[in-house]
Parts: structure tokens; sequence; C-alpha cells
């Protein structure tokens, strides 16, 4: 993914669940902040059922960046888009396919 983003030639990571695409990707987001100094703001959509787990590995690997999570209630929704992604207070924003499209609505 390093290489891809080195020679602007756009990529996506799809292969079988357990083969490590979430690592690859917190290790792509960090490369960007460490050497390359872009925090983000960067937007991951991920099934429901590993929003868990990406958030388990964000704090394991990625600690220092600040993860929006927009997996919430409609009251939750309207206080996180009023308070942290409008204002821009969030390096990554993670949700699922559902959340974008309840914020689209």
């Amino acid at each position: 993914m390093i290489g891809l983003y080195e020679t602007g030639i756009n990529g996506i990571l799809a292969d079988e669940m357990g083969l490590g695409k979430t690592v690859q990707t917190i290790s792509l987001l960090a490369f960007l902040r460490e050497f390359k100094q872009i925090k983000g703001k960067f937007l991951i959509i991920a099934p429901k059922t590993v929003i868990p787990n990406w958030k388990l590995e964000f704090k394991k690997w990625m600690p220092q960046a600040d993860l929006c999570n927009l997996i919430c209630t409609k009251a939750e929704r309207e206080v996180i888009f009023k308070e942290t992604l409008l204002p821009g207070k969030f390096d990554i924003c993670l949700t699922t396919y559902e959340g974008v499209r309840i914020c689209m609505a």
C-alpha cells in the first residue's frame, strides 16, 4: 500500500477475512502520520461486525490517533457531527455502510 501511495496509484485491499487488511491499513495510516506528517482526515467504512476489532487494533497499534466512532444513536450522531466531525477534531472516522447511508439521508 505504501508503494502504491508513493507512486500515486490507487489500490484496494480485497481478500478473505483474517488476512491482515486491518493491520495493513493501520500501518499505512501510521506511515503517513509518522513519515509524511499527514495526520488525516481519513474515513474507514467497514462491516459492523468488524468495527470492534478495528477499534482494538487502533488502540494497540496507533493510540495517538484521534479516532471518531460514528456507530451511534441519532442523538449521539448529532453531537458527534457538531462537536467532532464539523470542527475537524479527529484524524480517523470509523463507520459502517449503514452509518454512511444514514448520514447522507
